[in-house]
């Protein structure tokens, strides 16, 4: 039984090239390659049907690159602005931390004025900060 060579695809395109620029004959160029005069007829022929596609396989390689150049474009803003969003975050939490520090004051001195009107109530008065600080600013004067 006969074992079927296998030709490489480098050894068939250049043995295709040369038979398509006909600087040698087919008889030498199969000779030079080691090949059937029908065998490199047929890569010839595949080769010619194929080429066409060669074409469009640049123009859907060229579209793929266009697409790939637009979603990294993409990528690029969308990072963008999240690092401004982070950003913004982290200012908004600033804020919200200093809001909350204020509002604590704000809550505690509720709380004595409450606990000052609860005492007033109960006969245990006290001057209220408030007070106490403006009394002492009249007293110096």
């Amino acid at each position: 039984m006969d074992k079927e060579r296998v030709y490489s695809p480098q050894l068939k395109a250049a043995a295709v090239l040369e038979a398509i620029r006909e600087r040698k004959g087919t008889a030498h160029i199969c000779q030079e390659y080691g090949v059937e005069e029908e065998l490199l007829s047929k890569w010839k022929q595949e080769f010619l049907e194929n080429a066409p596609r060669l074409f469009d396989i640049n123009k859907a390689e060229s579209k793929r690159k266009k697409r790939v150049e637009e979603q990294e474009r993409l990528v690029r803003k969308l990072a963008y602005e999240l690092r401004i969003a982070k950003r913004a975050l982290k200012f908004v939490l600033r804020i919200l931390s200093v809001r909350k520090d204020v509002d604590s004051i704000i809550i505690r001195r509720c709380r004595d004025d409450l606990r000052e009107a609860e005492q007033a109530e109960e006969g245990t008065t006290q001057i209220p900060w408030y007070q106490r600080e403006f009394d002492t600013a009249e007293a110096m004067n």
